[in-house]
């Protein structure tokens, strides 16, 4: 396989029918799409069996919901056993602009002498309407002539990654399940002077909660009691493990995390048992549990 060969992952769970749209706009960019479902229901699965149609995908059913982390973890185990030189993992609510695989992979080929781990999309959330920084306070000086930045983490949608990277560091984290995945594996790569670069002339539509109005006008993200338990244990988590590394990125999550309980204790429904997940999750961190949330 050409050390230049890209292979893209795409972790699904009850898929909407909008996902063959997205594989459709994803597969002509890339030599291989692995689609990793984990265990869709029996009412979304043909949303899934739909993409056998499409000439070069590979189709991995896990009998189990395993996670997003281990799904993505089967995907780019398959393409490095293949021998791709780069891999994209996508969510699956994701949706492609028509270069935006090339221009990933322009940025790495243009800076194949310097230790480049991931390079992403720009974000857009077209429910919000605006463009989203995973951390927008580390980005740093443009290189390219500005076609790209700088920055300590990103969102793991759309991420070409090296594969002698991944051979180095490892993958993802399965442990945290869902959630903080890619900030953890981008802080990773910090650990050994890898890079992580964002680009500026390419978007992804990504979805990244379900947004509404606040009674003052302002909008925010709404998750479920699921996601709020997995961010606020793997925060934690993440937090033990490099806070000594990176204690300005981990002083701003922190301030996040204050923030998202603030909008649930101000706006959100369900406000008992979101609170119970936050604080459940953040005991479980500080106990170092991880994996599948294991409600009794």
């Amino acid at each position: 396989m050409p050390e230049t060969s890209v292979c893209a992952i795409v972790v699904t769970y009850n898929p909407d029918q909008q996902l063959k749209e997205r594989i459709d706009a994803l597969a002509p960019q890339v030599d291989l799409v692995i689609v990793v479902d984990n265990a869709s229901s029996v009412q979304t699965v043909a949303h899934v069996h739909d993409l056998k149609k499409v000439k070069n995908l590979e189709l991995i059913e896990n009998s189990q919901n395993l996670g997003l982390g281990a799904g993505f973890n089967i995907g780019l185990q398959r393409g490095l056993d293949l021998g791709y030189g780069y891999l994209a993992i996508f969510d699956q609510d994701s949706l492609c602009s028509p270069n935006l695989i090339s221009e990933l992979h322009a940025i790495h080929i243009a800076l194949k002498t310097e230790p480049i781990a991931v390079v992403s999309p720009t974000y857009y959330d077209e429910t919000l309407g605006i463009v989203v920084h995973p951390d927008p306070f580390s980005q740093t000086k443009p290189l390219l002539d500005g076609r790209a930045v700088d920055v300590m983490t990103t969102f793991s949608s759309a991420s070409l990654i090296r594969a002698d990277i991944l051979k180095k560091i490892g993958l993802m984290n399965e442990g945290f399940f869902i959630d903080y995945i890619d900030h953890e594996f981008c802080l990773r790569c910090h650990t050994v002077n890898y890079r992580v670069l964002q680009s500026t002339e390419t978007t992804l539509k990504h979805r990244l909660g379900n947004p509404f109005k606040t009674w003052i006008g302002l909008s925010i993200l709404e998750h479920n009691s699921d996601r709020i338990y997995y961010q606020s244990r793997n925060r934690i988590l993440m937090y033990k493990k490099f806070v000594k590394l990176f204690p300005g990125f981990i002083f701003r999550d922190i301030l996040s995390g204050f923030a998202r309980f603030f909008e649930i204790l101000m706006y959100q429904n369900d406000k008992i048992e979101r609170i119970l997940s936050f604080f459940l999750g953040t005991y479980d961190g500080l106990t170092n549990k991880s994996g599948k949330r294991k409600i009794k």
